[in-house]
C-alpha cells in the first residue's frame, strides 16, 4: 500500500475513534437527560393527523449524496466505494416517524456478497440527487440494478463519448456536470453534505453533452432494438462544494 493510501486509512481510522469518543459522549448526556425533570413539547399527545403532518414537514429537502472510492487497502484488496451521508433523522425518533420516512426514503445500495458499498443508504430516486464520483459510473448500474430508478444524476465533467449510457441509468431525466469539487476531504465527513450550484462558465460542456444525445436519439431511430440511451431532459454543468453542517455528536 503506497503512502497516499495509507495516510488516507490513518485518517479513516483516526476519524472513526473520534466519532465514537463523541457518540459515547452525546449518550451519556442523554441519558443525564432522562433523569433530569423538565418540560418540552407534548408532541405525542396530538392528534395522529396533526403528528403525521409535524413528521411529513420534518423530510429534509432535496439532498446531494455522494458516491466516492476509497483505495483498496490490505484489509480490502479491491476498492470500496463510500457514501458520507447520514439516515434521515425521522427514521431513529419513534416509530411513527419512521413510518413517514420509510413511505419516502428506501434503502439503496443494500450490502450483498462482494458488494464495494459497507452499508446502504437511504434515496429518494425521485428526488434526491446521486452524486457518482467515481472512476467509471457507468459502470455502477451493473452492480447496483437500483441505480436505474433514479432521476437525478451528477457525474465528473468529461466528454459524452468517455461513457457508455446505452441501457444504463435508464431512469434519468437529469444530468449535471460536475466541473469541480471544492473542499474533497473535510475532516468531519459524516456531516458534510454537497451544494450544487450552476457554473456559467462551462456551457460548452452543456452544449456538447446535448448535440451528442441529440446523436444519439436519431441513430437509435435507425437501430430500434439497441439498448436504449437515458432519456436525458436537462443537462446543467455545476460546481460542487462540500459544506459541512452542524454535526449531531458534537
Amino acid at each position: 500500500m503506497d503512502l497516499l493510501a495509507q495516510n488516507i486509512v490513518h485518517n479513516l481510522q483516526a476519524e472513526i475513534e473520534d466519532l465514537k469518543a463523541r457518540l459515547r459522549k452525546v449518550e451519556a448526556e442523554n441519558q443525564q437527560l432522562r433523569y433530569q425533570q423538565g418540560t418540552c413539547f407534548p408532541l405525542m399527545e396530538l392528534p395522529p393527523e396533526i403528528r403525521i403532518l409535524v413528521w411529513k414537514n420534518a423530510l429534509p429537502n432535496r439532498r446531494v449524496l455522494r458516491i466516492s472510492e476509497l483505495p483498496a487497502s490490505g484489509y480490502e484488496p479491491r476498492e470500496k466505494m463510500f457514501c458520507s451521508a447520514r439516515p434521515p433523522v425521522l427514521l431513529h425518533i419513534c416509530k411513527e416517524s419512521r413510518d413517514v420516512a420509510l413511505a419516502h426514503f428506501r434503502p439503496f445500495f443494500r450490502e450483498i456478497c462482494g458488494s464495494k458499498m459497507p452499508r446502504p443508504i437511504y434515496f429518494r430516486p425521485k428526488l434526491d440527487i446521486l452524486y457518482i464520483d467515481v472512476m467509471s459510473p457507468d459502470e455502477i448500474t451493473s452492480e447496483y440494478p437500483e441505480v436505474n430508478e433514479i432521476e437525478s444524476i451528477a457525474i465528473p465533467i468529461q466528454s459524452p463519448r468517455n461513457l457508455d449510457l446505452s441501457g444504463k441509468m435508464t431512469g434519468m431525466k437529469s444530468l449535471f456536470l460536475v466541473t469541480a469539487l471544492e473542499e474533497p476531504w473535510p475532516w468531519n465527513r459524516c456531516c458534510s453534505t454537497i451544494e450544487l450550484s450552476p457554473n456559467p462558465d462551462r456551457k460548452e460542456r452543456e452544449l456538447e453533452w446535448t448535440d451528442y444525445i441529440s446523436m444519439i436519439r436519431r441513430y437509435e431511430r435507425n437501430f430500434p432494438n439497441r439498448p436504449k440511451f437515458p432519456n436525458v431532459e436537462h443537462v446543467e454543468a455545476v460546481v460542487g462544494k462540500l459544506v459541512c453542517n452542524n454535526c449531531y455528536l458534537d
